[in-house]
């Protein structure tokens, strides 16, 4: 068993290492804060709720509920200013660190841990899509969950009854914010309980089970409350639940194919060169590896992490996220193999370097387009200020929720934005229907519209029966309508 101490300033160097990689952030300090489309979405649902409209019901998106959560937490933190947000996400990310540092300890001595988890940050850069993603903030859960099980498994440490209960919340957050990042869980799942079964532990079986459905309960329980209190328990199953089935496109090939494509984008720091000698390594050495059960874990939780975080067929980059705490392990196993060919701390340190170059450069374009002033959605924004009065709503056609809250104005419809929306087939009459039903009840002043999106049907028509194009404003990518 390796001494898992460390020296007091190893947690300051990830700290500033996880500051770095989210200076990409359009809400990081003194950046320009015109966020991502997505982003955009989970900020303006957040600042809503603080107004008190209900989610899901008066506002629509079909993600789990701990994002809009951990979005209001960052808005309270800083009384409204953005960079709360982004001071919750450097939390998360910090603690991830650390927790991946603490697992490769089990292992490997500081130099190769702090190398290891460097480079695991690095694969970050061009994954998490300008950051305030779910998958970033699923990344505490999964690493101090790792932690605590790749412990219990290689006998480096005794797995309390706590322990348990903070994994099964663990698991839980992560389910309320993301239900398919949770392959991390099932491997270790699966292989424990192969183990007590094998062993006879079946009174263990129970307790930890018992306390896996009680950390389910207690973490998820409040969230069903106020479901029910507020009465929007149907409105939430169809936004997390219906919507997202029929969003999905899972079939066999389309898995495949988004499969694939997540290798492709963690192979911009060579990850998958690294899998490769990890593999390569367990071939060579099998009879001889001590931690069978843990490494029959790794290779579980990258199969199911490859198929289920893409499992809706579809693949973004930022998926590829949910990876980094699954191959802490395999990992620190190639930087140990790495650090014994050369003395000291320089060739694994050169080595990390070399393989995360391709994403230090993304990260510095990341950086520039976080800080440098974008007069094109200025001048949107001003001109919604200037057209409307405080308490006056609008509406967009498209997807662009940022200009909701950087001109103070709300949307005049739960569907404040409408694309991707639109292209599920399944629910495209009942959203159309409901957003041309608001825009005939509510008169927004203005409505912007993307160009590259549109307008057809009763949106098309209404517009043109009450709204005038404005001739103020000359944008290539949209066109802003005034209330006639």
């Amino acid at each position: 068993m390796i001494n898992t101490t460390y020296k007091y300033y190893i947690p300051i160097i990830l700290l500033i290492v996880s500051a770095f990689i989210l200076l990409q952030s359009p809400l990081a300090p003194f950046a320009n804060k015109m966020v991502y489309n997505d982003s955009a979405i989970y900020i303006y649902s957040a600042k809503e709720i603080l107004k008190g409209k209900l989610m899901y019901k008066e506002i629509f998106d079909h993600k789990g509920p701990m994002l809009y959560v951990i979005n209001i937490i960052g808005l309270w933190i800083l009384k409204g200013n953005l960079t709360g947000i982004w001071l919750v996400e450097l939390f998360f990310l910090f603690i991830t660190s650390l927790y991946i540092f603490k697992t490769a300890r089990f292992f490997v001595d500081d130099k190769v841990a702090v190398i290891s988890s460097i480079y695991l940050l690095f694969t970050l850069p061009p994954l998490i899509s300008h950051g305030n993603i779910p998958e970033e903030y699923a990344l505490p859960f999964m690493a101090v969950s790792g932690y605590i099980l790749t412990g219990y498994i290689t006998k480096q440490r005794v797995m309390k009854y706590l322990d348990v209960l903070l994994v099964s919340v663990c698991f839980s957050m992560t389910f309320l914010l993301r239900p398919n990042l949770v392959p991390l869980w099932t491997g270790f799942a699966v292989v424990i309980l192969f183990s007590l079964i094998r062993e006879r532990k079946y009174k263990d079986i129970f307790t930890y089970s018992s306390l896996v459905i009680t950390g389910v309960v207690l973490t998820v329980l409040p969230f069903l409350l106020y479901a029910l209190k507020n009465k929007i328990l149907s409105d939430a199953i169809f936004c997390i639940w219906k919507f997202n089935m029929a969003y999905s496109n899972h079939t066999l090939t389309k898995i495949m194919q988004a499969a694939y494509k997540s290798t492709e984008d963690i192979n911009k720091t060579y990850l998958t060169m690294l899998l490769l000698i990890y593999v390569w390594y367990l071939v060579l050495n099998f009879k001889r590896e001590g931690n069978k059960l843990l490494h029959a874990v790794v290779i579980i939780n990258i199969v199911l992490t490859m198929f289920i975080s893409c499992g809706f067929g579809w693949f973004f980059v930022h998926y590829a996220v949910a990876y980094v705490p699954v191959v802490c392990v395999a990992v620190v196993l190639c930087f140990s193999i790495i650090a014994k060919y050369g003395k000291g701390i320089i060739f694994p340190l050169g080595v990390m370097l070399i393989l995360t170059f391709q994403a230090l450069v993304v990260q510095y374009t990341s950086i520039v387009d976080a800080y440098v002033p974008k007069p094109g959605i200025s001048s949107v924004t001003n001109f919604i200020k200037d057209a409307t009065k405080e308490g006056d709503t609008i509406a967009i056609v498209g997807n662009d929720s940022r200009f909701y809250f950087m001109s103070g104005r709300s949307s005049c419809s739960k569907y404040h934005y409408l694309n991707p929306l639109l292209d599920v087939a399944a629910y495209n009459s009942l959203i159309r229907g409901e957003f041309c039903a608001d825009l005939i009840k509510n008169k927004p002043k203005l409505i912007v519209v993307h160009t590259q999106y549109g307008m057809s049907g009763c949106i098309a028509e209404i517009i043109g029966k009450d709204y005038n194009p404005s001739t103020q404003l000359r944008n290539g990518s949209m066109v802003i309508y005034l209330l006639k």
